[in-house]
C-alpha cells in the first residue's frame, strides 16, 4: 500500500491510502469486501502506551496493541465487480480526514476473497505512516 498525506484548511490533513493488489498465481482472483483501518500510534501519553503494553504482555488480553481507533471504511462489492486476473493488478483507494495533532498512524488494509481456502480468506498488510510537522 502506498500513503500519502496533504494539510487541507488550518486544523486537518487528508490521507490517501492505495493498496495495489497484484495476482501472481494461476487463477483468477474475486474480491467481495475490504476494510481500511486507520488508528492513531502518536501523540498519546505514557500512561496510554504502559496501558497497551500491558494488555499484550503482561495480562495477554490482545495478541497486538490496541491503538485508538480514528476510522474504518468498508467496501462490498458484488459478484464479478472485481475480478483480478493472474499477472494484473488492481488498485483501491481509500481517503481519511484527521486532525492536524495526529503525527503517526496505523494503516490496516484487508481485502476479502471467498475463495481462498486458508484462514484468514484474503489478503491484508499493516504500515506505519509519520505524518511528519516539517512537510504539513
Amino acid at each position: 500500500q502506498t500513503v500519502s498525506h496533504r494539510v487541507v484548511g488550518d486544523s486537518y490533513v487528508h490521507l490517501m491510502v492505495t493498496a495495489t493488489l497484484y495476482n501472481s498465481s494461476k487463477v483468477k482472483m474475486e474480491f467481495c469486501r475490504a476494510r481500511f483501518r486507520l488508528q492513531q500510534i502518536a501523540p498519546i501519553t505514557d500512561d496510554v502506551v504502559e496501558n497497551l503494553y500491558a494488555d499484550v504482555f503482561v495480562d495477554q488480553k490482545h495478541q497486538h496493541f490496541q491503538w485508538e481507533n480514528l476510522s474504518t471504511v468498508k467496501r462490498n462489492w458484488k459478484r464479478n465487480d472485481i475480478i483480478i486476473e493472474p499477472g494484473e493488478s488492481h488498485q483501491e483507494t481509500c481517503e481519511f480526514i484527521v486532525i492536524a495533532e495526529v503525527e503517526t498512524v496505523l494503516i490496516d488494509t484487508f481485502f476479502y476473497n471467498p475463495r481462498q481456502p486458508a484462514i484468514p480468506k484474503g489478503w491484508g498488510t499493516t504500515s506505519v505512516y509519520d505524518i511528519l510537522p516539517g512537510s504539513r
